[in-house]
């Protein structure tokens, strides 16, 4: 026997029969996989009962992959799973492969060993009546194989809610049983605001009584958003409740950055909970900082009792508070509402409270847009939305409300002020240095606006305005206002019109009566040498990106009827008593009269007359000339005579600066005719002696 033993035969006989017991036991299993576990019909009939009662279909192709080692695994190809009563693909799967345990082949309970699905692709979408597309087959009850792994990879989710599509790439989805828990990895990426979002995702999933939990899920994405890189990260627990069908969620923390602008977002959720259409917040808390645009933004939002269904949003109280400052100024913002939102209805803030002011940093000034308003707002499904606010604006009382129409792309307002200080708001802008039209109707979707407003008191840096009433309309191409105001002591009315253009045109057409000329000649021209109460008319037009440009380029008529007034810087009463030749002009002399008349035309800055004319018990006036407002000089041809007197008129020539110019005696219109200087002596001698004579009675 020994022998036999060590005999080569003995053992390549053994082997060969080994071999044979090995192989015969290979071609066994084979078969019995086959025709036990994986048998055309076995794999139907389970595909079918996974679908049972959804009234969909499933189909592959004839060629089933077999394998063996290093476990039993069956190898499906184009796996097609159909929508609910239609032949139309939901769901396809490239390629998936399923291997079982060994156990699963002796009666035991199904258990998955490795599952791999490859280029997989599914329509995830909301319905309209709130259910998602897929719920049929997640919410299937029912005894559920245990799966050790699950792999997926290069597949992809199209994810719509509403009429938004989100394509989801998941390049690999790993998800292992480690004892009781699972572990999952995932990786993929997305189409947010029109760029690609690579994301990343982990945690581990734990069993219980009463479903899953995820006690630390995780999820962070990286991606461009107008060439802008953010990156986007969240944790916190998750369960899920299997009897209830409702996702719970504690202490979910959301943080976005992005570092170019210095924006940083980060959000707390204490609680939530998520059932199949119904999302309850008890509180939600976010503190938002960003520098940008020169500006240090700083804020927070705060959110309590929110529920949302498909057709309903209700918020029971929103507080935001804001800061933004820069170099010059700090501003404020606090705003209180409840709000709710109706598929129907729209949305609705039935009790907004805003508290708003701005601080300039760089003076001593009072706070600007010193606001605390209480009212409402609406905004409707088809894109019209109103607001009503009353309350205080710079400790002035007021009330404002509005109306948009999409349809007309226009607002309509109305708006009550006891009092608008300008002053402040109006510090600090130079005229000089350039004028734009405003910024917010320059964009191509601006609305168009109507306001009837009136005013009580309009302060401004020179006159104070009482009872203004009037209409502004604006929109992209023209901001005209229409109306009449108390100022100047008298009444004003006309109106004012800023055409967008490059540069800007003004057009102006005022009718004032009553008024104290010497403040509105002071305010519209810079000029103060006339005082006196009267009427004003003037219609002008002008173009130009600042003060300068306007004034060279002012073109129209100016009237004026003054009545008991006094031309300042010279006393023509006077003028003579000296008998010097050259008069000075001194502010403090004064010509008192009974009545002036001016009609000026203004061609490119240059308002010129004729025959003006100046009257009072003593003097008589007629004048003739120019002025050039832009380089503030004059030049003025007077004729001086008595009413009362018979003797000759005395021609005077005013010329030079507006502030200071000089008065001379026109001898050459004096002496005009005369040929021999004995002859223009004379003249001159008997015309100043009768005025010294009548002058000095």
């Amino acid at each position: 026997m020994s022998s036999r033993i060590r005999s080569g035969k003995f053992w390549l006989k053994t082997l060969s029969i080994g071999a044979f017991v090995l192989i015969a036991l290979e071609a066994g299993a084979r078969l019995a996989l086959h025709q036990i576990v994986f048998s055309q019909e076995r794999i139907h009939q389970s595909a079918e009962e996974t679908l049972a009662g959804t009234g969909r279909r499933i189909r592959f192709n004839p060629d089933v992959g077999r394998t063996w080692f290093p476990r039993p695994t069956l190898t499906l190809h184009n796996i097609v799973i159909s929508k609910s009563g239609s032949d139309a693909a939901e769901i396809h799967i490239r390629e998936m492969k399923i291997g079982v345990a060994w156990k699963t082949l002796f009666g035991a309970g199904t258990e998955i060993e490795k599952w791999v699905v490859k280029q997989a692709e599914l329509d995830l979408r909301r319905r309209a009546n709130g259910n998602w597309n897929l719920a049929d087959l997640w919410q299937r009850t029912g005894k559920n194989p245990r799966i050790n792994r699950l792999i997926i990879e290069n597949s992809k989710i199209n994810f719509q809610t509403g009429n938004t599509l989100y394509p989801l790439q998941v390049d690999v989805f790993k998800f292992h049983r480690n004892g009781s828990s699972y572990h999952y990895e995932t990786e993929g990426q997305t189409q947010l605001a029109g760029t690609q979002t690579d994301w990343q995702g982990s945690g581990e999933i734990q069993a219980d009584a009463q479903g899953w939990r995820i006690p630390n899920w995780q999820l962070q994405a990286n991606g461009q958003y107008q060439n802008r890189p953010f990156k986007l990260q969240s944790n916190g627990d998750v369960f899920w409740l299997r009897n209830d069908k409702k996702w719970r969620i504690h202490n979910l923390q959301l943080n976005a950055d992005i570092p170019d602008e210095k924006i940083h977002i980060s959000a707390n959720i204490p609680g939530a909970e998520w059932s199949e259409n119904r999302l309850v917040a008890n509180r939600v808390n976010s503190v938002i900082t960003a520098e940008r645009q020169e500006a240090a933004w700083n804020s927070s939002l705060s959110i309590n009792r929110l529920i949302w269904i498909p057709t309903l949003l209700d918020v029971g109280e929103i507080t935001f508070e804001g800061t933004r400052k820069t170099d010059q100024s700090r501003d404020f913002l606090n705003l209180h509402t409840s709000l709710s939102w109706q598929r129907e209805h729209g949305w609705q803030l039935p009790d907004v409270d805003l508290n708003a002011r701005q601080e300039l940093l760089n003076n001593n000034s009072s706070p600007r847009f010193a606001s605390q308003l209480q009212g409402s707002f609406n905004y409707l499904p088809n894109g019209n939305w109103q607001g009503e606010f009353k309350g205080l604006f710079d400790q002035s009382p007021v009330a404002v409300s509005a109306t948009y129409q999409q349809s007309s792309n226009s607002i309509e307002a109305k708006g009550q002020w006891q009092k608008i200080n300008l002053i402040p708001y109006l510090q600090g802008i130079d005229p000089d240095t350039g004028i734009s039209y405003p910024r917010f109707l320059q964009s191509p979707k601006a609305p168009s606006l109507v306001l009837d407003f009136s005013v009580n008191t309009l302060q401004l840096p020179g006159p104070s305005i009482d009872n203004l009433q009037g209409s502004l309309q604006a929109d992209r191409k023209n901001l005209v206002f229409r109306g009449s105001a108390h100022l100047y002591g008298g009444t004003s009315q006309g109106s004012f019109t800023v055409t967008n253009g490059q540069p800007l045109l003004y057009q102006i057409q005022q009718q004032a009566t009553g008024i104290n000329i010497l403040p509105l000649l002071e305010d519209a021209f810079a000029y103060g040498s006339l005082t006196g109460s009267g009427d004003a008319a003037f219609s002008m037009s002008a173009q130009g990106r600042n003060r300068q440009e306007i004034i060279s380029s002012l073109n129209g008529i100016l009237q004026l009827r003054i009545q008991n007034g006094a031309w300042l810087g010279v006393d023509l009463n006077h003028v003579l008593s000296d008998k010097r030749q050259n008069i000075r002009y001194d502010r403090a002399n004064r010509t008192p009269f009974d009545r002036f008349i001016l009609n000026s035309r203004i061609i490119n800055g240059v308002g010129r007359h004729q025959n003006a004319e100046l009257r009072s018990e003593r003097v008589h006036m007629l004048s003739s000339g120019s002025t050039d407002l832009n380089r503030r000089t004059l030049k003025e041809n007077l004729i001086i005579s008595n009413p009362q007197s018979k003797a000759p008129p005395i021609p005077l020539r005013i010329e030079g600066p507006i502030a200071n110019p000089s008065i001379t005696i026109d001898y050459p219109s004096l002496t005009r005719g005369l040929s021999t200087s004995e002859e223009k002596q004379k003249i001159i001698s008997d015309t100043l002696k009768q005025q010294w004579n009548w002058l000095n009675r």
